[in-house]
Protein backbone atom coordinates (compact mmCIF):
# COMPACT_ATOMS: atom_id res chain seq x y z
CA UNK A 1 0.00 0.00 0.00
CA UNK A 2 1.36 3.41 -0.95
CA UNK A 3 1.99 6.14 1.60
CA UNK A 4 -0.67 8.36 0.01
CA UNK A 5 -3.26 5.61 0.47
CA UNK A 6 -2.30 5.17 4.12
CA UNK A 7 -2.53 8.94 4.61
CA UNK A 8 -6.09 8.85 3.26
CA UNK A 9 -7.05 6.12 5.73
CA UNK A 10 -5.31 7.89 8.61
CA UNK A 11 -6.99 11.23 7.83
CA UNK A 12 -10.42 9.59 7.67
CA UNK A 13 -9.86 7.76 10.96
CA UNK A 14 -8.69 10.95 12.64
CA UNK A 15 -11.63 13.00 11.34
CA UNK A 16 -14.36 10.40 11.87
CA UNK A 17 -13.18 8.56 14.94
CA UNK A 18 -10.44 10.36 16.86
CA UNK A 19 -12.07 13.78 16.83
CA UNK A 20 -15.33 12.33 18.14
CA UNK A 21 -13.70 10.24 20.86
CA UNK A 22 -14.64 11.45 24.35
CA UNK A 23 -10.99 11.00 25.42
CA UNK A 24 -9.67 13.40 22.75
CA UNK A 25 -8.27 16.60 24.21
CA UNK A 26 -9.75 19.99 23.22
CA UNK A 27 -6.86 20.61 20.81
CA UNK A 28 -7.76 17.42 18.88
CA UNK A 29 -4.88 15.31 20.17
CA UNK A 30 -5.10 11.91 21.79
CA UNK A 31 -4.07 11.62 25.45
CA UNK A 32 -1.80 8.61 24.93
CA UNK A 33 0.19 7.59 27.99
CA UNK A 34 3.85 8.51 28.03
CA UNK A 35 3.50 10.23 24.64
CA UNK A 36 3.61 6.82 22.94
CA UNK A 37 2.84 6.83 19.26
CA UNK A 38 -0.70 5.74 18.42
CA UNK A 39 -0.79 1.97 17.98
CA UNK A 40 -3.38 2.28 15.25
CA UNK A 41 -1.20 4.68 13.27
CA UNK A 42 1.90 2.54 13.81
CA UNK A 43 0.15 -0.54 12.40
CA UNK A 44 -2.35 1.05 10.06
CA UNK A 45 -1.56 -1.00 6.97
CA UNK A 46 -2.07 -4.43 8.56
CA UNK A 47 -5.15 -3.11 10.39
CA UNK A 48 -6.62 -1.98 7.05
CA UNK A 49 -5.69 -5.31 5.47
CA UNK A 50 -7.30 -7.18 8.38
CA UNK A 51 -10.56 -5.31 8.03
CA UNK A 52 -10.72 -5.52 4.26
CA UNK A 53 -9.92 -9.25 4.45
CA UNK A 54 -13.17 -10.02 6.27
CA UNK A 55 -16.72 -9.96 5.05
CA UNK A 56 -18.46 -6.66 5.65
CA UNK A 57 -20.95 -8.20 8.05
CA UNK A 58 -18.23 -9.56 10.33
CA UNK A 59 -18.81 -9.20 14.06
CA UNK A 60 -16.53 -7.06 16.21
CA UNK A 61 -14.98 -10.20 17.72
CA UNK A 62 -14.08 -11.42 14.22
CA UNK A 63 -12.25 -8.14 13.58
CA UNK A 64 -10.42 -8.40 16.91
CA UNK A 65 -9.33 -11.95 16.07
CA UNK A 66 -8.20 -10.85 12.59
CA UNK A 67 -6.17 -7.99 14.11
CA UNK A 68 -4.42 -10.39 16.45
CA UNK A 69 -3.84 -12.95 13.67
CA UNK A 70 -2.32 -10.34 11.33
CA UNK A 71 -0.51 -8.16 13.84
CA UNK A 72 0.84 -10.28 16.66
CA UNK A 73 3.37 -11.83 14.28
CA UNK A 74 4.82 -8.44 13.29
CA UNK A 75 4.14 -6.22 16.30
CA UNK A 76 7.23 -5.68 18.41
CA UNK A 77 6.27 -5.63 22.06
CA UNK A 78 8.35 -3.42 24.31
CA UNK A 79 10.84 -4.74 26.84
CA UNK A 80 8.10 -5.25 29.44
CA UNK A 81 5.90 -7.27 27.07
CA UNK A 82 3.47 -4.38 26.61
CA UNK A 83 1.61 -4.31 23.29
CA UNK A 84 -0.15 -1.02 22.67
CA UNK A 85 -2.25 -2.41 19.84
CA UNK A 86 -3.66 -5.27 21.91
CA UNK A 87 -4.45 -2.77 24.66
CA UNK A 88 -6.20 -0.54 22.13
CA UNK A 89 -8.18 -3.43 20.65
CA UNK A 90 -9.03 -4.82 24.07
CA UNK A 91 -10.31 -1.49 25.36
CA UNK A 92 -12.35 -0.66 22.25
CA UNK A 93 -16.07 -1.24 22.42
CA UNK A 94 -17.84 -3.26 19.73
CA UNK A 95 -19.20 0.06 18.44
CA UNK A 96 -15.64 1.45 18.21
CA UNK A 97 -14.49 -1.56 16.22
CA UNK A 98 -17.55 -1.32 13.99
CA UNK A 99 -16.95 2.39 13.35
CA UNK A 100 -13.31 1.71 12.48
CA UNK A 101 -14.36 -1.01 10.04
CA UNK A 102 -16.98 1.30 8.53
CA UNK A 103 -14.49 4.14 8.03
CA UNK A 104 -11.88 1.86 6.46
CA UNK A 105 -14.41 0.22 4.15
CA UNK A 106 -15.78 3.62 3.16
CA UNK A 107 -12.30 4.90 2.26
CA UNK A 108 -11.61 1.71 0.31
CA UNK A 109 -14.84 2.07 -1.64
CA UNK A 110 -14.49 5.80 -2.23
CA UNK A 111 -10.78 5.89 -3.02
CA UNK A 112 -10.32 2.23 -3.98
Amino acid sequence: MRAAELDTYERAIHEQICLTCPKTLPDGTCPRPDQRQCALSMHLEPVVDSILGLEQSAAAEDYRRAFEDHLCEICPVDETGYCSLIELIGSATDDDVGRLAYVIRNVSTTHG
